[in-house]
């Protein structure tokens, strides 16, 4: 009976482990499964992030080609268009060309009225998805940029 079950230990140890060379230890053959089935699942996900960021890249190119064209649509001088494209502003731009270059400003606008006239502060707040760090102000005077403030 000694024997038996020394024998069935034997097979058991040798038939239902194997040795792992890229994890340099003896694994039993569920632990092995296991490992097969989660690799497995690791190469399915990065080929789904693959595909995922690819595609992701593509429509990001396809609305910065789209979003130029609209650009280059309105007539707008070549220093504006140029500007509106990469995201800055310049002291004379309109409303529309400051909102089509930065976008809605996220941290709302501030009307005053004086004996000077009326104006309009926007105020952009940090944005890391734009590359904004810092809280921008921008101030118009009847609809034109004529000053800004980045703190």
């Amino acid at each position: 009976m000694k024997k038996f079950i020394a024998c069935s230990l034997l097979i058991f140890f040798f038939v239902g482990c194997y040795y792992d060379n890229n994890r340099g230890e003896l694994i039993s053959a569920w632990d092995g499964k296991v490992y097969w089935e989660n690799k497995k699942a690791k190469k399915k996900k990065e080929e789904w992030n693959k595909e995922y960021y690819k595609e992701l890249e593509d429509r990001r190119a396809e609305k910065a080609r789209l979003r130029e064209e609209k650009i280059k649509s309105n007539n707008w001088s070549p220093e504006i268009e140029s500007d509106v494209i990469n995201g800055y502003i310049s002291i004379g731009m309109n409303e529309r060309q400051v909102t089509a270059s930065m976008g809605y400003p996220n941290g709302g606008k501030n009307y005053s009225v004086s004996a000077f006239g009326s104006s309009e502060q926007w105020v952009y707040r940090p944005d890391p998805m734009r590359d904004r760090y810092s809280t921008m102000y921008l101030y118009f005077k009847e609809g034109v940029l004529t000053s800004y403030d980045s703190y």
